[in-house]
Protein backbone atom coordinates (compact mmCIF):
# COMPACT_ATOMS: atom_id res chain seq x y z
CA UNK A 1 0.00 0.00 0.00
CA UNK A 2 3.36 2.37 0.73
CA UNK A 3 4.59 1.54 -2.19
CA UNK A 4 1.69 2.10 -3.93
CA UNK A 5 1.07 5.58 -3.00
CA UNK A 6 4.90 6.33 -3.54
CA UNK A 7 4.51 5.53 -7.34
CA UNK A 8 1.76 8.11 -7.63
CA UNK A 9 3.63 10.31 -5.97
CA UNK A 10 6.45 10.81 -7.94
CA UNK A 11 4.58 10.46 -11.22
CA UNK A 12 2.39 13.29 -9.91
CA UNK A 13 -0.51 11.22 -10.09
CA UNK A 14 -1.30 10.65 -6.45
CA UNK A 15 -1.67 12.91 -3.24
CA UNK A 16 0.15 15.23 -1.73
CA UNK A 17 1.65 13.10 1.39
CA UNK A 18 1.94 9.57 1.34
CA UNK A 19 -0.83 8.56 4.44
CA UNK A 20 1.25 5.31 5.08
CA UNK A 21 4.37 7.04 5.82
CA UNK A 22 7.12 5.19 7.14
CA UNK A 23 8.68 5.39 10.63
CA UNK A 24 10.92 8.35 10.92
CA UNK A 25 14.09 6.23 11.90
CA UNK A 26 13.53 4.56 8.64
CA UNK A 27 13.21 7.48 5.97
CA UNK A 28 16.80 7.58 5.47
CA UNK A 29 17.07 4.44 3.16
CA UNK A 30 16.22 1.25 2.57
CA UNK A 31 15.27 -1.24 5.93
CA UNK A 32 18.17 -3.57 6.71
CA UNK A 33 20.32 -2.11 3.44
CA UNK A 34 23.93 -2.52 4.88
CA UNK A 35 23.05 -5.76 6.91
CA UNK A 36 25.52 -8.04 8.09
CA UNK A 37 24.37 -11.80 7.36
CA UNK A 38 26.09 -12.66 10.28
CA UNK A 39 23.90 -11.06 12.62
CA UNK A 40 20.57 -11.36 13.62
CA UNK A 41 17.90 -8.64 12.16
CA UNK A 42 16.91 -6.40 14.65
CA UNK A 43 13.05 -5.46 15.11
CA UNK A 44 12.32 -2.27 13.82
CA UNK A 45 9.02 -0.62 13.14
CA UNK A 46 7.03 -0.72 9.85
CA UNK A 47 5.09 2.43 9.97
CA UNK A 48 3.23 5.21 11.68
CA UNK A 49 0.49 4.03 10.41
CA UNK A 50 -1.72 1.09 11.88
CA UNK A 51 -5.26 1.39 11.49
CA UNK A 52 -6.77 -1.54 13.94
CA UNK A 53 -10.26 -2.71 11.65
CA UNK A 54 -12.78 -3.83 13.92
CA UNK A 55 -13.27 -7.82 13.50
CA UNK A 56 -16.82 -8.10 14.52
CA UNK A 57 -19.87 -7.58 11.92
CA UNK A 58 -22.50 -5.24 13.39
CA UNK A 59 -26.03 -6.30 13.35
CA UNK A 60 -27.09 -4.10 10.24
CA UNK A 61 -24.76 -5.50 7.99
CA UNK A 62 -24.88 -9.47 9.08
CA UNK A 63 -28.06 -8.77 7.88
CA UNK A 64 -27.60 -7.44 4.62
CA UNK A 65 -25.38 -10.45 4.07
CA UNK A 66 -27.26 -12.78 5.23
CA UNK A 67 -30.13 -11.16 3.10
CA UNK A 68 -27.99 -11.61 -0.45
CA UNK A 69 -27.11 -15.44 0.39
CA UNK A 70 -29.35 -17.71 -2.11
CA UNK A 71 -29.52 -20.99 -0.65
CA UNK A 72 -30.46 -22.04 2.89
CA UNK A 73 -27.21 -24.04 2.94
CA UNK A 74 -25.55 -21.16 3.20
CA UNK A 75 -27.99 -19.46 5.62
CA UNK A 76 -27.80 -22.50 7.97
CA UNK A 77 -23.91 -22.21 8.13
CA UNK A 78 -23.89 -18.57 8.94
CA UNK A 79 -26.77 -18.77 11.78
CA UNK A 80 -24.39 -21.49 13.04
CA UNK A 81 -21.51 -19.46 13.36
CA UNK A 82 -22.88 -16.72 14.74
CA UNK A 83 -24.86 -18.38 17.26
CA UNK A 84 -22.25 -21.00 18.32
CA UNK A 85 -19.19 -19.15 17.52
CA UNK A 86 -17.27 -22.10 16.77
CA UNK A 87 -14.44 -22.50 14.36
CA UNK A 88 -15.13 -22.79 10.53
CA UNK A 89 -13.43 -26.11 10.40
CA UNK A 90 -14.76 -27.47 13.37
CA UNK A 91 -18.55 -26.79 12.15
CA UNK A 92 -17.70 -28.16 8.66
CA UNK A 93 -16.18 -31.41 10.03
CA UNK A 94 -19.96 -32.36 11.59
CA UNK A 95 -21.86 -35.60 10.56
CA UNK A 96 -25.68 -35.57 10.44
CA UNK A 97 -25.87 -37.70 13.72
CA UNK A 98 -23.98 -34.67 15.92
CA UNK A 99 -27.75 -32.75 15.70
CA UNK A 100 -29.91 -32.47 18.30
CA UNK A 101 -32.56 -30.15 17.01
CA UNK A 102 -34.69 -31.04 20.56
CA UNK A 103 -32.32 -30.06 23.06
CA UNK A 104 -30.72 -27.61 20.42
CA UNK A 105 -27.26 -28.90 20.65
CA UNK A 106 -24.70 -29.84 17.76
CA UNK A 107 -21.39 -31.48 18.31
CA UNK A 108 -18.26 -29.94 17.41
CA UNK A 109 -14.88 -31.89 17.32
CA UNK A 110 -12.51 -29.12 18.79
CA UNK A 111 -9.10 -28.18 17.04
CA UNK A 112 -6.30 -28.26 19.43
CA UNK A 113 -7.60 -31.00 21.45
CA UNK A 114 -9.93 -33.15 19.09
CA UNK A 115 -12.32 -32.94 22.03
CA UNK A 116 -16.34 -34.18 21.23
CA UNK A 117 -18.27 -31.10 22.86
CA UNK A 118 -21.57 -30.20 22.29
CA UNK A 119 -22.49 -26.41 21.81
CA UNK A 120 -26.27 -24.58 22.03
CA UNK A 121 -26.81 -22.71 18.96
CA UNK A 122 -30.14 -20.81 18.36
CA UNK A 123 -33.69 -22.00 17.19
CA UNK A 124 -32.80 -20.28 13.70
CA UNK A 125 -29.95 -22.11 12.64
CA UNK A 126 -31.64 -25.58 13.34
CA UNK A 127 -34.71 -24.28 10.98
CA UNK A 128 -32.82 -23.33 8.15
CA UNK A 129 -30.82 -26.70 8.48
CA UNK A 130 -33.85 -28.50 8.10
CA UNK A 131 -34.92 -26.69 5.14
CA UNK A 132 -31.33 -27.45 3.76
CA UNK A 133 -32.11 -31.02 4.32
CA UNK A 134 -35.17 -31.41 3.03
CA UNK A 135 -33.99 -29.53 -0.14
CA UNK A 136 -30.79 -31.96 -0.50
CA UNK A 137 -32.04 -35.27 0.73
CA UNK A 138 -35.16 -34.65 -2.60
CA UNK A 139 -31.96 -34.27 -5.03
CA UNK A 140 -30.49 -37.56 -3.72
CA UNK A 141 -27.93 -36.44 -1.32
CA UNK A 142 -26.67 -38.85 1.26
CA UNK A 143 -28.90 -40.04 4.21
CA UNK A 144 -27.35 -41.04 7.44
CA UNK A 145 -25.99 -40.52 11.07
CA UNK A 146 -22.35 -41.34 9.69
CA UNK A 147 -22.62 -38.99 6.90
CA UNK A 148 -21.03 -35.32 6.02
CA UNK A 149 -24.02 -32.58 7.12
CA UNK A 150 -22.44 -30.31 4.83
CA UNK A 151 -22.41 -30.76 0.65
CA UNK A 152 -21.67 -28.90 -2.48
CA UNK A 153 -24.93 -28.50 -4.18
CA UNK A 154 -24.26 -29.67 -7.59
CA UNK A 155 -23.44 -33.60 -8.36
CA UNK A 156 -21.53 -35.53 -7.25
CA UNK A 157 -22.24 -34.26 -3.70
CA UNK A 158 -19.13 -33.94 -2.12
CA UNK A 159 -18.38 -33.04 1.81
CA UNK A 160 -17.96 -28.90 1.50
CA UNK A 161 -14.40 -27.87 2.30
CA UNK A 162 -13.42 -24.46 4.19
CA UNK A 163 -11.87 -22.93 0.85
CA UNK A 164 -15.68 -24.19 -0.97
CA UNK A 165 -17.38 -22.29 2.35
CA UNK A 166 -14.70 -19.06 1.99
CA UNK A 167 -15.54 -18.75 -1.81
CA UNK A 168 -19.16 -18.60 -0.94
CA UNK A 169 -18.83 -15.57 2.13
CA UNK A 170 -16.91 -14.00 -0.53
CA UNK A 171 -19.36 -13.89 -3.16
CA UNK A 172 -21.77 -12.33 -0.46
CA UNK A 173 -19.12 -9.68 0.49
CA UNK A 174 -18.80 -8.69 -2.56
CA UNK A 175 -22.60 -7.99 -2.61
CA UNK A 176 -22.27 -5.45 -0.11
CA UNK A 177 -18.42 -4.20 -0.92
CA UNK A 178 -17.23 -5.49 2.23
CA UNK A 179 -13.89 -7.42 3.10
CA UNK A 180 -15.31 -9.32 5.92
CA UNK A 181 -13.75 -13.28 6.78
CA UNK A 182 -15.61 -16.26 8.31
CA UNK A 183 -13.41 -15.85 11.40
CA UNK A 184 -14.91 -12.82 11.86
CA UNK A 185 -17.92 -14.10 12.31
CA UNK A 186 -16.71 -15.92 15.36
CA UNK A 187 -15.43 -12.69 17.13
CA UNK A 188 -19.15 -11.41 16.56
CA UNK A 189 -20.83 -14.42 18.73
CA UNK A 190 -18.29 -13.66 21.04
CA UNK A 191 -19.34 -10.32 21.31
CA UNK A 192 -22.70 -10.93 21.36
CA UNK A 193 -22.20 -13.41 24.27
CA UNK A 194 -20.34 -10.99 26.03
CA UNK A 195 -22.90 -7.96 25.96
CA UNK A 196 -25.24 -9.93 27.81
CA UNK A 197 -25.37 -9.45 31.65
CA UNK A 198 -26.79 -12.60 32.70
CA UNK A 199 -24.23 -14.33 30.78
CA UNK A 200 -20.58 -14.90 32.76
CA UNK A 201 -17.13 -14.48 30.35
CA UNK A 202 -16.35 -18.23 31.77
CA UNK A 203 -19.48 -19.09 29.62
CA UNK A 204 -18.38 -17.42 26.89
CA UNK A 205 -14.86 -19.27 27.05
CA UNK A 206 -15.94 -22.54 27.74
CA UNK A 207 -18.26 -22.16 24.32
CA UNK A 208 -15.23 -20.88 22.65
CA UNK A 209 -13.28 -23.37 23.79
CA UNK A 210 -10.24 -21.48 24.98
CA UNK A 211 -7.80 -22.35 27.48
CA UNK A 212 -7.39 -19.04 29.07
CA UNK A 213 -9.42 -16.63 30.20
CA UNK A 214 -6.84 -13.58 28.55
CA UNK A 215 -7.67 -15.03 24.78
CA UNK A 216 -11.63 -14.93 25.49
CA UNK A 217 -10.92 -11.16 26.31
CA UNK A 218 -9.48 -10.61 23.33
CA UNK A 219 -12.55 -11.74 21.70
CA UNK A 220 -14.61 -8.89 23.47
CA UNK A 221 -12.73 -5.90 24.11
CA UNK A 222 -14.76 -3.17 22.84
CA UNK A 223 -13.70 -1.10 19.80
CA UNK A 224 -12.80 3.24 19.30
CA UNK A 225 -16.55 3.54 17.90
CA UNK A 226 -17.94 1.37 20.60
CA UNK A 227 -16.36 3.50 23.37
CA UNK A 228 -17.59 6.70 21.76
CA UNK A 229 -21.08 5.83 21.15
CA UNK A 230 -21.53 4.54 24.90
CA UNK A 231 -19.49 7.73 26.75
CA UNK A 232 -22.28 10.21 24.80
CA UNK A 233 -24.42 7.76 25.68
CA UNK A 234 -23.41 7.99 29.41
CA UNK A 235 -22.92 12.09 29.84
CA UNK A 236 -26.88 11.68 28.32
CA UNK A 237 -27.80 9.65 30.83
CA UNK A 238 -25.66 11.86 34.04
CA UNK A 239 -27.44 15.18 31.89
CA UNK A 240 -30.96 13.83 32.18
CA UNK A 241 -30.59 12.40 35.42
CA UNK A 242 -32.60 13.78 38.23
CA UNK A 243 -31.10 15.39 41.50
CA UNK A 244 -31.75 13.23 44.28
CA UNK A 245 -33.31 14.65 47.40
CA UNK A 246 -31.56 13.54 50.88
CA UNK A 247 -33.73 10.81 52.51
CA UNK A 248 -35.21 12.01 55.88
CA UNK A 249 -33.33 11.29 58.91
CA UNK A 250 -34.79 7.89 61.21
CA UNK A 251 -36.26 8.53 63.82
CA UNK A 252 -34.82 9.38 67.26
CA UNK A 253 -32.09 11.21 65.71
CA UNK A 254 -31.81 14.96 66.17
CA UNK A 255 -31.54 17.11 62.33
CA UNK A 256 -29.31 19.47 64.06
CA UNK A 257 -26.64 16.57 65.38
CA UNK A 258 -26.60 14.76 61.55
CA UNK A 259 -26.10 18.12 59.78
CA UNK A 260 -23.53 19.31 62.17
CA UNK A 261 -21.78 16.02 61.81
CA UNK A 262 -22.06 15.43 58.20
CA UNK A 263 -22.93 19.15 56.66
CA UNK A 264 -25.70 20.45 54.95
CA UNK A 265 -26.68 18.88 51.26
CA UNK A 266 -27.91 22.22 50.61
CA UNK A 267 -24.79 24.33 50.93
CA UNK A 268 -21.18 23.86 50.09
CA UNK A 269 -18.62 21.69 51.72
CA UNK A 270 -15.78 22.99 53.65
CA UNK A 271 -18.12 25.04 55.97
CA UNK A 272 -17.19 25.27 59.90
CA UNK A 273 -19.88 25.17 62.55
CA UNK A 274 -19.60 28.66 63.14
CA UNK A 275 -20.16 29.45 59.39
CA UNK A 276 -23.63 26.67 59.86
CA UNK A 277 -25.00 28.05 63.21
CA UNK A 278 -24.61 31.81 63.65
CA UNK A 279 -26.72 31.77 66.80
CA UNK A 280 -23.34 30.29 68.59
CA UNK A 281 -20.81 32.56 67.63
CA UNK A 282 -21.89 34.96 70.82
CA UNK A 283 -21.81 31.96 73.11
CA UNK A 284 -18.69 30.66 71.75
CA UNK A 285 -16.81 34.35 71.13
CA UNK A 286 -18.14 36.83 73.55
CA UNK A 287 -19.83 35.02 76.37
CA UNK A 288 -17.10 32.31 77.63
CA UNK A 289 -17.03 32.67 81.18
CA UNK A 290 -14.01 33.73 83.32
CA UNK A 291 -11.82 30.82 84.51
CA UNK A 292 -11.37 29.92 87.92
CA UNK A 293 -8.71 31.60 90.38
CA UNK A 294 -5.51 29.97 90.44
CA UNK A 295 -3.20 28.60 92.96
CA UNK A 296 0.39 30.56 94.21
CA UNK A 297 1.93 27.30 95.62
CA UNK A 298 2.89 24.15 94.24
CA UNK A 299 3.15 22.55 90.61
CA UNK A 300 -0.72 23.16 90.47
CA UNK A 301 -0.89 23.41 86.85
CA UNK A 302 -1.82 26.29 84.74
CA UNK A 303 -3.68 28.89 86.72
CA UNK A 304 -7.12 28.67 84.42
CA UNK A 305 -9.05 26.32 82.59
CA UNK A 306 -11.39 26.84 79.57
CA UNK A 307 -14.79 26.49 79.40
CA UNK A 308 -15.39 22.90 77.00
CA UNK A 309 -19.24 22.80 76.03
CA UNK A 310 -20.91 19.20 74.46
CA UNK A 311 -23.05 17.55 72.84
CA UNK A 312 -23.51 14.66 74.61
CA UNK A 313 -24.54 13.99 77.73
CA UNK A 314 -21.03 12.88 78.98
CA UNK A 315 -18.02 14.88 80.28
CA UNK A 316 -15.14 15.38 78.36
CA UNK A 317 -11.87 13.78 79.04
CA UNK A 318 -9.47 16.57 80.94
CA UNK A 319 -6.91 18.30 78.67
CA UNK A 320 -3.77 19.67 80.04
CA UNK A 321 -3.29 22.82 78.40
CA UNK A 322 -1.61 26.23 79.61
CA UNK A 323 -2.90 28.40 76.48
CA UNK A 324 -6.49 29.75 77.07
CA UNK A 325 -6.93 30.11 73.44
CA UNK A 326 -5.92 26.70 72.70
CA UNK A 327 -10.11 25.19 73.91
CA UNK A 328 -12.47 24.59 71.84
CA UNK A 329 -16.21 25.93 72.99
CA UNK A 330 -18.56 23.45 71.65
CA UNK A 331 -22.54 23.37 72.85
CA UNK A 332 -23.95 20.93 75.00
CA UNK A 333 -27.60 19.59 74.42
CA UNK A 334 -27.64 17.59 77.40
CA UNK A 335 -30.30 17.59 80.19
CA UNK A 336 -29.75 20.60 82.09
CA UNK A 337 -28.65 19.52 86.16
CA UNK A 338 -25.84 20.28 88.84
CA UNK A 339 -23.36 17.62 89.80
CA UNK A 340 -19.92 16.46 89.68
CA UNK A 341 -17.99 14.17 88.02
CA UNK A 342 -14.64 12.96 89.55
CA UNK A 343 -12.17 12.60 86.74
CA UNK A 344 -8.16 12.60 87.07
CA UNK A 345 -5.26 14.56 84.82
CA UNK A 346 -1.82 12.34 86.76
CA UNK A 347 0.35 13.32 89.24
CA UNK A 348 0.70 17.12 88.23
CA UNK A 349 -2.69 17.64 87.36
CA UNK A 350 -4.96 20.33 88.34
CA UNK A 351 -8.13 19.94 87.58
CA UNK A 352 -9.89 16.91 88.80
CA UNK A 353 -13.41 16.71 87.71
CA UNK A 354 -16.31 18.60 85.33
CA UNK A 355 -19.46 19.56 86.55
CA UNK A 356 -22.33 20.80 85.23
CA UNK A 357 -23.69 24.03 85.09
CA UNK A 358 -27.36 25.16 83.69
CA UNK A 359 -26.01 28.76 83.78
CA UNK A 360 -23.78 28.85 80.78
CA UNK A 361 -24.54 30.46 77.65
CA UNK A 362 -26.74 29.09 75.40
CA UNK A 363 -29.10 27.94 78.02
CA UNK A 364 -28.87 24.36 78.43
CA UNK A 365 -26.26 24.02 80.68
CA UNK A 366 -22.79 23.03 79.38
CA UNK A 367 -19.45 21.38 81.77
CA UNK A 368 -16.90 23.26 83.98
CA UNK A 369 -13.56 22.03 84.85
CA UNK A 370 -13.59 21.70 89.07
CA UNK A 371 -10.26 22.43 90.43
CA UNK A 372 -8.34 19.09 92.88
CA UNK A 373 -10.04 20.98 96.09
CA UNK A 374 -13.49 20.94 95.26
CA UNK A 375 -13.79 17.57 93.31
CA UNK A 376 -13.80 16.15 96.78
Amino acid sequence: MRTFYDVHLETGQGPIINPFPLDRSRRAGRANAHHNPMDQFKRGRKGRYRPKVSKRICDEQFNEIFAGLKYHRDRALLAFWVSTGARAEELLDSFQGDVYPGDQLISVTRKGSRDIQQIPASPDAFVWLRLYQEEIWKRGAPRGRDQPLWFTLRRPFRPLTYAAARAMFQRANELLGSNWGIHDLRHTAAWRMAQDPEMSITDVQWILAHASLETTQLYTAPDQHEVIVNTRAYHQRRASKPAQTPAPPAPGYNPESLRTLFGDPSRPSGLNLLSRRPDLRPAVIGKVPPPPPARRSGNSGPSSRPVRYLRHGRPPAPVRSRSWSAWTALRCEAPTSTHTIRGGLGRSGCWRGWRRCPGLPGGDGGWLPVPRSRAR
